[in-house]
């Protein structure tokens, strides 16, 4: 697990090479730590926490943006594991 710390990085720099790589290997690092079903486990997890929580009130319009953040959120993770895995599957075949 991360520190904390790195989730308030400042926006990354580099070359458009540099920061290709910089997010490919965060999506592998991603992969490597959690799988695809249990990313999207946690992530409903997280969601579920934060609608039944009784500690948690949240109003209409923090529970409709949390809503559309989990979809948007939930489908990227799906799409970064589809273009992770495919580029797992021609390094495979290519070595």
């Amino acid at each position: 697990m991360s520190n904390h710390a790195e989730y308030f990085q400042s926006w990354p720099k580099g070359t458009e090479a540099e920061l290709k790589a910089s997010a490919l290997s965060s999506i592998q690092l991603f992969f490597e730590e959690y799988n695809l079903d249990e990313s999207q486990d946690l992530l409903w997890q997280i969601m579920k926490h934060c609608f039944f929580n009784p500690s948690t009130a949240l109003k209409v319009p923090e529970r409709e943006n949390l809503v559309s953040f989990y979809e948007n959120l939930h489908q990227m993770i799906l799409a970064a594991s589809i273009l992770h895995n495919t580029r797992i599957s021609q390094q495979v075949w290519t070595t």
